[in-house]
C-alpha cells in the first residue's frame, strides 16, 4: 500500500542492467531499490525499499570485480575504436564498437546491446565475476581486439 501523498513508487535498479547505480529525485515519490549481485558495492539509498532480486556477493568479492572490470576497461580503451559508454561503477561494462559484430564471436558472458538499446550501436555488456584472474581479462581484451580487427 503506498501511503497517502505519494503517487507511485519509483522503482530502479542498484545496479541496473547497464551496471549504474541509479538515482531517483528526493520528491515525495516512494523509492524501490532491486538489488543484484553488485548492490554490497553501494549502500541502498536511505528511506528506500529494498526488494532482493538477485543476492550480493560480499563486498570483498563484489570490489575485486570492480578492480577487474576497471582494469579490462583500461585495456579495451587501448584498442583502436573500441569506447567505453562509461567508468564502471560496477563489474559490468558497456563497451561501444566501431560497427557490430557477429554474435557467435564473443565470450559466453558477453552479451550484444544493438536492439534492446539502439543509443549504443555497436554495444557489448560485459559482465565480470568475481573470479576472474588477470589472465581471463586480459584474454577478453585480446579476443575483443580480434573481433574489432576481423571486421575491419
Amino acid at each position: 500500500m503506498i501511503p497517502a501523498g505519494y503517487r507511485h513508487p519509483v522503482v530502479v535498479g542498484h545496479p541496473n542492467y547497464l551496471g549504474a547505480f541509479e538515482r531517483a529525485d528526493k520528491s515525495s515519490t516512494p523509492l524501490v531499490c532491486l538489488t543484484g549481485a553488485w548492490s554490497a558495492l553501494r549502500s541502498v539509498p536511505e528511506g528506500a525499499a529494498t526488494v532482493v532480486a538477485k543476492p550480493s556477493y560480499p563486498r570483498l568479492m563484489a570490489t575485486r570485480a570492480l578492480e577487474n572490470a576497471r582494469y579490462l576497461a583500461k585495456l579495451v580503451r587501448q584498442i583502436r575504436g573500441v569506447h567505453l559508454a562509461f567508468k564502471p561503477r560496477s563489474p559490468i561494462l558497456v563497451v561501444l564498437l566501431p560497427r557490430s559484430v557477429p554474435e557467435y564471436t564473443l565470450p559466453e558472458t558477453v552479451g550484444m546491446l544493438d536492439g534492446a538499446y539502439p543509443e549504443f550501436p555497436g554495444g557489448l555488456r560485459i559482465e565480470l565475476t568475481p573470479d576472474m584472474t588477470t589472465v581471463d581479462i586480459t584474454r577478453y581484451a585480446a579476443i575483443l581486439e580480434q573481433v574489432v580487427g576481423q571486421e575491419a
